[in-house]
């Protein structure tokens, strides 16, 4: 967070399931309220017009683990937003993340929320945030990055 900005990243597909409308209307509030915040989109979203609008970085779909791995790379993330809105079985692009060692945050529902658990460089959000998009915009405005970071074990 070298010049003050938060940077968010999400991965994969993001339809409606996957938090399409909690992204939209975070970089929303973000550009309204003047907050520090940028996101980005590791591939495509259901709205990509009206994200680009709202100033959402969205590079359009992967070929391949790699090719996320470099976007992430150029977009040096902050933070790794899994938005699903529902419980995921497993939570694919989760690990890419993890096994980067990249602070992740996601609702705290079914495998992301289980797997984010584990790790205490994770940020575990209510799910009744989902529902409140502004109230959660603030939240991570005020999130110690620093101290997320400094939370990840580079022995492991």
């Amino acid at each position: 967070m070298e010049d003050g900005k938060i940077r968010v990243a999400s991965i994969g597909a993001i339809g409606p399931h996957k938090g399409s409308d909690v992204i939209l209307a975070l970089a929303r509030h973000a550009v309204s309220h003047d907050l520090d915040i940028e996101y980005s989109i590791i591939g495509y979203s259901d709205q990509d017009a009206a994200m680009k609008a709202a100033g959402v970085n969205v590079t359009g779909a992967y070929s391949s683990e790699d090719e996320v791995i470099e976007h992430l790379k150029e977009i040096q993330p902050d933070l790794v937003f899994i938005s699903s809105v529902w419980p995921e079985t497993y939570c694919y692009t989760l690990s890419i993340p993890i096994a980067l060692k990249l602070p992740v945050m996601v609702f705290d529902l079914g495998a992301q929320g289980e797997r984010a658990a584990e790790l205490p460089w994770s940020v575990r959000l209510d799910p009744r945030l989902i529902n409140a998009p502004n109230k959660l915009s603030s939240d991570i405005a005020e999130l110690d990055i620093d101290e997320l970071w400094s939370l990840l074990d580079p022995s492991e």
